[in-house]
């Protein structure tokens, strides 16, 4: 890749980092001429659709985000044919957090605390737009060379309302920074980041993380169940008001966390004040990360019917008892009938087994719920969609979310994934297509107009209208449908540039005395070009013009017309070139200003000397070209009155 031009536009300069989905170079963006880092898909990926639409999705949440301290998205590309997908983004010319805590151990609440805000602030930003960066570490925190704070990689970011921890139940984000309900595997929201945060705050005032262990997973189990050490045990130096934010930001439940962004920001930009010096420490809620669900009592129950079914059975037994007494007294005790007993018996345990089947079948009717396989809704409009799940007794969550492929009310993406087995009445996340994003139309007004065209590139088309403008200068655009700020498609949008012909016809400036570069320079604002170059020897020194032709200076001419120019090669052979000593006296106490000019052999009127101030005898040295047929002339001038007149001779030595 390194030393590859991607886009005809940027230059790929040296790689700087790399994740697993991605590689980050050094890059220079050409056409405005800055540097800029550009993140190219690993080729393993490369050839995966899925992957290209969650890399490009990044790129298109992220770019929604426009903060001080949050890594800029400029571009997104690909090289047709070579499979090779990359983003452009800003270029922190720095160090990572990480590296800073590396380097420093730890760092003082002084200094971790505007950090922690500002990271903080970013979250805001990102979470008021829904936007979770679900990976905060100090990994991809940037600290530039001017101590600006920035997060990169919202590469995972997806909407609020519809990211569980992964995509395909596949852990995601470094361990250590992980929230509880992302080592769960559970939905993720707005206070993952901050728990993340909290560990990074950990991180900064102790140097050390919270958990730790020989394996990702024992790390998870951690975040889990186990408790940590705080962070005052290590670094006594702590404040107890920073101990606090962080032990309220590492909460298990997100229930007992900061409720928002919002309100971390707010506690972290009081944390250092005096007044909260002495605050009393944060206690941790005793509850459990689950709320405990009550379940009917059926042990109970069920004993209350046993108990009933055995009163039942020594009833009847007693009964049959006195029944038989009766009747072997009735008889004459002729004998009792020896079945009655055991059939007694017989009856109460079949009893007690239909008691044990009814209460079997009452706890599966309280506690089971019918299992339904989620159905695909993906590119369905929303209301089939929503008639699809309630024919298969599912719940319908709706988020909407800009999409340039998916047309306008139609599923983007589900959540579960079709073919799913959920309990009846489970929640699926739809997320429906506002159409394609509306972007601020950037102002061209002002550039040139091959710029202003390369600025265009994704548009539907573009029109360009030349008009005549002698105020504005030729080539530059003046105006523009739509304008500046005007929300649109890209795809769909129509431009129309209205660039500037400049005047028809301009005055030919003075170019005698001057270099090449500076009358091409000249000539070019005037929209005039340079024609022929002439090398010749005059009086006039190396590489200076001294004629040009065929127009004169002051003359009108055409825009666009040719001049030819003669530029000396250096003195010719008869030339004379000496240097004539003036003395000067001032004409009065205080200072007098001295201007002398030179008429030679060069053809032109030369300040030698220009407002010179003196109050003193002075000598200046003056250089003069002379030649066969032209001497020279010194004329002095003090205080802006001709003082002196003197002539120099062609001598020819």
């Amino acid at each position: 890749m390194i030393g590859q031009c991607l886009g005809q536009r940027y230059d790929v300069l040296e790689r700087i980092g790399g994740g697993g989905m991605a590689i980050v170079y050094r890059g220079y963006d050409r056409l405005l001429g800055r540097e800029v880092a550009i993140k190219v898909l690993r080729p393993q990926f490369a050839s995966d659709d899925e992957f290209k639409k969650r890399f490009f999705r990044e790129a298109q949440a992220a770019a929604s985000l426009s903060h001080p301290n949050v890594v800029n998205i400029y571009d997104v590309g690909e090289v047709p044919g070579e499979e090779i997908h990359y983003i452009v983004m800003e270029y922190v010319d720095g160090y990572t957090l990480k590296e800073y805590i590396q380097q420093k151990g730890h760092l003082s609440d002084d200094e971790a605390v505007p950090i922690a805000i500002k990271i903080c602030d970013a979250l805001v930003h990102a979470h008021q737009r829904q936007l979770i960066h679900r990976d905060i570490k100090p990994h991809n925190i940037l600290i530039g060379k001017d101590g600006r704070i920035k997060v990169t990689d919202f590469g995972i970011a997806r909407a609020a309302t519809a990211a569980t921890i992964t995509h395909t139940n596949t852990l995601m984000g470094s361990v250590h920074y992980l929230s509880p309900e992302q080592a769960r595997g559970g939905m993720t929201g707005e206070k993952s980041d901050l728990y993340s945060l909290g560990v990074v705050l950990y991180e900064m005032v102790t140097g050390e993380l919270p958990f730790s262990g020989d394996s990702p997973i024992t790390v998870a189990l951690q975040h889990l169940q186990a408790p940590f050490k705080e962070p005052r045990e290590i670094n006594p130096d702590i404040r107890q008001s920073v101990e606090n934010v962080i032990l309220k930001a590492l909460v298990k439940n997100p229930a007992y966390r900061y409720q928002s962004a919002q309100e971390m920001l707010d506690d972290l930009r009081t944390v250092l004040a005096p007044s909260r010096r002495n605050e009393e420490k944060f206690l941790l809620p005793e509850m459990d990360d689950e709320e405990t669900k009550i379940l009917p009592n059926w042990r109970q129950e069920l004993n209350a019917h046993l108990s009933s079914s055995s009163s039942f059975g020594r009833i009847q037994s007693n009964d049959s008892e006195n029944a038989d007494d009766q009747i072997d007294e009735d008889r004459g005790h002729g004998g009792r009938k020896s079945w009655v007993k055991p059939a007694i018996w017989v009856g109460s345990i079949l009893v007690v087994i239909v008691l044990l089947l009814i209460m079997g079948q009452w706890i599966k009717a309280k506690l089971w719920v019918p299992e339904v396989e989620v159905p695909s809704v993906d590119q369905l409009e929303l209301e089939e969609a929503l008639s699809l799940l309630d024919d298969h007794h599912l719940l319908p969550k709706v988020v909407e979310e800009n999409d340039n492929l998916v047309e306008e009310n139609h599923i983007i993406r589900q959540d579960p994934q079709p073919g799913t087995s959920v309990k009846e009445n489970t929640e699926v996340l739809l997320v429906v297509s506002k159409g394609k994003k509306a972007f601020d139309m950037p102002s061209l007004v002002g550039m040139q107009e091959k710029q202003a065209i390369a600025l265009l590139d994704g548009y539907k088309s573009y029109d360009v209208k030349h008009e005549v403008r002698r105020d504005i200068p030729v080539g530059q655009v003046f105006a523009q449908d739509p304008g500046p700020n005007v929300k649109v498609v890209p795809s769909e949008q129509n431009v129309v540039l209205y660039v500037s012909e400049g005047e028809k016809v301009v005055e030919m400036p003075e170019l005698m005395g001057l270099t090449v570069p500076e009358a091409e320079a000249l000539l070019l604002e005037r929209n005039l070009e340079v024609g022929d170059i002439h090398e010749q020897p005059s009086y006039l020194e190396k590489g200076k013009v001294f004629k040009m032709a065929p127009y004169e200076s002051g003359e009108e001419v055409d825009v666009g017309s040719k001049v030819n120019l003669w530029v000396s090669s250096g003195y010719p052979s008869d030339a004379q070139v000496i240097v004539k000593n003036i003395t000067v006296n001032p004409t009065h106490e205080g200072a007098t200003i001295v201007n002398i000019l030179v008429r030679d052999a060069r053809g032109m009127e030369i300040y030698a000397v220009s407002e010179q101030s003196i109050d003193s005898p002075t000598v200046f040295p003056i250089e003069l070209v002379l030649s066969p047929q032209k001497n020279a002339t010194i004329t002095t001038y003090l205080d802006g009155s001709e003082a002196e007149v003197m002539m120099v001779e062609y001598t020819g030595q």
